[in-house]
């Protein structure tokens, strides 16, 4: 049996925002690449982070200009996808020669204010393999991220076999489960979010072996 190195990157995204949660993630590049890891997986929205507990001041029918002003300044931390970040990200994985699995909030292009909780897979050499958008947001979510499209969902090939991930309550969708299982998986990648002191802050990413 093949064995493979695999390296969860447990970061919380920082408050200064997107660009410094980057380059937060990028200063562990040596030691990825030193660790001989041939998979790396981050966190649910480490890029645009998660708002665990924020309302945005929003009511049915009204939301309050604080809030509105705060959803504005979190949209401004979504990412493009493709984009700089992306870009960067895939200079990252290419020169550790691994996999890249990570979390984003995703804007959609041509609007202010659309986002989508997103999984992105680069390759070895760089690329953008796929995304997976978190096909409905649960509960709360749904004030801030739209449900993803269909069409982003699915395994790929890998040189590990087929591979796919699900975000937080995706992992207890029993139907969705049983599409990536399906597909005779080898690795399923799962990513759940919490807060610690205020911020946001993953957990360890789990994954599981079909």
């Amino acid at each position: 049996m093949r064995t493979a190195t695999i390296a969860a990157l447990q970061l919380g995204s920082q408050p200064e925002g997107s660009a410094a949660t980057l380059d937060r993630i990028l200063g562990y590049s040596s030691a990825i690449r030193n660790a001989g890891a041939q998979l790396v997986v981050m966190p649910e929205a480490l890029l645009g982070g998660y708002p665990k507990g924020a309302d945005f001041g929003a009511r049915v029918g009204y939301r309050t200009p604080e809030g509105r002003e705060a959803f504005l300044k979190y949209w401004r931390e979504a990412i493009d996808v493709p984009g700089p970040q992306t870009e960067a990200l895939g200079q990252a994985a290419r020169d550790a020669n691994a996999y890249v699995v990570m979390g984003v909030c995703e804007k959609l292009p041509n609007t202010t204010g659309t986002m989508f909780n997103t999984q992105i897979y680069f390759g070895p050499d760089g690329s953008i393999i796929r995304k997976h958008q978190k096909i409905m947001p649960t509960v709360g979510e749904r004030l801030v991220h739209m449900g993803g499209y269909g069409d982003t969902f699915g395994a790929f090939h890998s040189e590990f076999g087929p591979m796919s991930g699900l975000i937080c309550g995706e992992t207890l969708t029993w139907s969705l489960i049983r599409l990536t299982s399906n597909t005779l998986l080898q690795l399923r990648l799962g990513f759940p979010a919490w807060v610690i002191d205020g911020r946001s802050a993953p957990t360890q990413p789990r994954h599981a072996h079909q």
